[in-house]
């Protein structure tokens, strides 16, 4: 009995959840956000996904990450995005019997020595060929089924990174799997900030 109270409590959490994610993933106020708890938001919507497919999910968070400035629901949905990506891949890697999955923050330097954070979703699927990889990004191509996808998510991910100053990259090979990384720059604080007023 208590099983099913705490299935029916995580069920309302979800479905809370995913109608404030649906009426606010498309704004485009942004605001300080703390990436490890859009991280936590979104491997928590698809742990059970994960492991009722069998799907090792790794979550690496570091601590004391910079704040960085986005919208936190359009975000997550990159995040869902590209942790979907990449369990897809493992499934269909002929190595299934060690389908993992791992997303994993810190924090980094970027150009002209910024502070910001990383994000890197990887998998040990069997990797994207050289030919596919330089059309991940175009609109509507797609290696999926007509009903497993549109070909929309990583150009519309990318999209979105860039809204929030940031990178999306994508590094894979045969055999090797495949490493997505999300770059977002430390927001800055306005210099006025925390001055007395005179």
């Amino acid at each position: 009995m208590t099983h099913i109270v705490d299935q029916a409590d995580r069920m309302s959490h979800i479905i809370n959840h995913v109608r404030l994610f649906a009426r606010e993933a498309g704004k485009l106020e942004l605001e300080m956000v703390d990436v490890n708890e859009v991280v936590a938001a979104a491997t928590s919507l698809l742990q059970a996904q994960f492991d009722s497919h069998g799907v090792i999910l790794h979550v690496i968070r570091e601590a004391d990450l910079s704040a960085v400035l986005a919208n936190p629901f359009s975000l997550e949905e990159v995040f869902l995005n590209l942790l979907n990506n990449a369990r897809q891949a493992v499934e269909e890697s002929p190595n299934r019997l060690s389908a993992v999955v791992r997303i994993q923050t810190k924090s980094t330097n970027g150009d002209a020595g910024r502070a910001g954070v990383l994000v890197e979703v990887s998998d040990n699927g069997a990797g994207i060929p050289a030919e596919i990889l330089g059309k991940v990004f175009d609109p509507f191509f797609t290696t999926k089924g007509p009903d497993e996808g549109t070909g929309l998510g990583l150009s519309v991910s990318k999209s979105i990174v860039e809204t929030f100053d940031g990178q999306l990259q994508i590094e894979s090979a045969p055999g090797e799997g495949t490493v997505v990384s999300v770059r977002l720059p430390e927001a800055e604080v306005p210099a006025h900030a925390g001055t007395a007023p005179t």
